[in-house]
C-alpha cells in the first residue's frame, strides 16, 4: 500500500492507525536513527565515490575528498605515491573494484561499512600492472549533501590472529635481512653453525623453475583470483583461513618441488610437525584430507624446511632479490608492543622486478599481485609495523 495524503475528517483515525501499523517509506539512516536500515544504494555510491577519489589521489596531488581530514588510507596513498615516484616506480593509474560486505548502523548515527576493495595499479615504464586487495572498515557520517567517509582502516584481524597462534620449529634461528640498501652487511647464514641439523630423512628438493613459479603466482593472485575468498584459490589444494604459507608452497610445487608425505602406511609415520616432510595433505592416502604439514602451511616451519632441504640461501639485501626468491617477515602481532616478536609469520614470493630493479612481490591473505616491495613497506609503515625481513635467494 502506498502513502497518500489523508482528509481532515479521517486524520484522527489514520493518526491512531499509523502508530500501530506505520507507513512504509524508504529507510535512510540519519543521525539519531541508529536502528534504521541504511539504504544500500546510497551507501554503495558514497563508498564508491570516495574510493574513486582515493584512486585519483595516487596520481594527482590536487585531488581530495570533501572530508576535513585525510583518512588513513588516503594518507597512505599520498605517502606511497611520493615515495614510489622518488624511487622511479611512479603510479600512473589506480582503479578499484568495491564490494560491500556489511553495513552496521551505530548509535551516534554513523554507519560502519565492511567492504572488500581491490585496486589495480599501473606503473611508469612497466607493461605489467600490479594489484592488491584488502578488507576495509569504513565509517560514513551524514554530511550536508549526503554521506561522507570520515574514517577508513584496513581490517587485518585474520592475519593478526593467525600470527598470534603461530609456532616456531625446533632449531629455529632465521637470518635477518636488511630493507635498507645502505645498511652494513649482516653475517652470512651459510657459515652459521646454528642452521637446522641434518636428519636421517634429509633430502634435497630440485632447483625450482622460475618461469613456472611466476606463472602460477600471477595466475592465482591476478584477475579473476585477485581476492582471498575460497574461489580465489586453486581447488586442487586445501584452503585455510590464512593462506600465505600455503600459497608459497603451491608456488614451489608448481616450480618443481616434490611432495614429501609424512603418513603413508606402512612405510612412513612422521608427525605433521616433522621438519622432513612437505605436503598439503598429511594423510596423503586419504582423498580429501585437509591436514597440511607444518612445513607446508606455517611460515616459520616452511622457512626452516626451505633452508634445510633446498638450494635456497639467505639474502642480505632484499632490494637485490629477483624472481623466484622468497621474502619471509615478522610483523605481527607486536605492533602495539613496540616491535616484532621474533617469529616469522608471513611469506611472499618475488614475481619480478621493476625497470629500476626493484623487486615486485605476490602473496595471499591479503592478496597482492606483482606489487613493488616499497609499496608493501609503506603499507607496513602506515600500520605502525616494525618489520624484520628474512629473504631467501634461489
Amino acid at each position: 500500500m502506498r502513502c497518500t495524503k489523508p482528509s481532515l475528517r479521517k486524520l484522527s483515525f489514520i493518526f491512531a492507525a499509523s502508530i500501530a501499523l506505520g507507513c512504509s517509506v524508504p529507510s535512510v539512516a540519519l543521525p539519531g536513527q541508529a536502528d534504521s536500515e541504511p539504504d544500500n544504494e546510497t551507501v554503495t555510491k558514497a563508498v564508491s565515490d570516495y574510493q574513486a577519489t582515493v584512486d585519483a589521489e595516487w596520481t594527482n596531488s590536487n585531488t581530495s575528498t570533501s572530508a576535513a581530514t585525510l583518512t588513513l588510507t588516503e594518507q597512505e596513498a599520498h605517502d606511497s605515491r611520493d615515495e614510489l615516484a622518488n624511487e622511479g616506480t611512479a603510479v600512473t593509474s589506480a582503479k578499484s573494484e568495491v564490494s560491500i560486505i556489511e553495513t552496521t548502523p551505530q548509535q551516534d548515527g554513523t554507519i560502519i561499512v565492511t567492504a572488500d576493495i581491490s585496486t589495480e595499479f599501473t606503473y611508469n615504464g612497466e607493461s605489467e600492472p600490479g594489484s592488491w586487495s584488502d578488507r576495509h572498515l569504513i565509517t560514513l557520517s551524514q554530511g550536508s549533501s549526503g554521506y561522507i567517509v570520515t574514517a577508513d582502516e584496513i581490517d587485518d584481524s585474520a592475519a593478526e590472529e593467525a600470527a598470534i597462534a603461530g609456532e616456531v620449529p625446533e632449531g629455529y634461528n632465521p637470518t635477518p635481512s636488511s630493507d635498507d640498501p645502505n645498511a652494513a652487511a649482516l653475517p652470512d647464514a651459510e657459515d652459521s653453525e646454528d642452521q637446522p641439523a641434518a636428519s636421517p630423512a634429509r633430502h634435497k628438493q630440485p632447483r625450482t623453475n622460475v618461469g613456472n613459479m611466476v606463472k602460477y603466482a600471477l595466475k592465482w593472485t591476478g584477475r579473476p583470483n585477485n581476492g582471498d575468498k575460497g574461489d580465489d584459490f586453486n581447488p586442487d589444494y586445501p584452503h585455510a583461513g590464512n593462506n600465505c604459507a600455503n600459497f608459497v608452497s603451491e608456488v614451489l610445487h608448481a616450480g618443481g618441488w616434490g611432495i614429501r608425505p609424512g603418513f603413508l602406511p606402512p612405510k612412513l609415520n612422521l608427525p605433521p610437525d616433522s621438519p622432513d616432510i612437505w605436503t598439503p595433505r598429511y594423510l596423503w592416502h586419504i582423498p580429501g584430507s585437509q591436514v597440511a604439514s607444518h612445513t607446508w602451511s606455517v611460515a616459520s616451519f616452511q622457512y626452516n624446511y626451505v633452508i634445510k632441504h633446498s638450494s635456497y640461501t639467505p639474502l642480505i639485501d632484499i632490494q637485490a632479490a629477483r624472481a623466484g626468491d622468497l621474502f619471509y617477515t615478522d610483523w605481527y602481532p607486536e605492533r602495539k608492543k613496540g616491535g616484532p616478536d621474533g617469529k616469522i609469520d608471513h611469506v611472499m614470493v618475488v614475481t619480478g622486478t621493476s625497470w629500476a630493479g626493484e623487486p615486485r612481490i605476490s602473496q595471499k591473505t591479503p592478496n597482492r599481485h606483482n606489487i613493488p616491495v616499497s609499496q608493501t613497506k609503506k603499507r607496513a609503515d602506515k600500520q605502525g609495523l616494525d618489520v624484520t625481513w628474512y629473504a631467501l635467494k634461489r
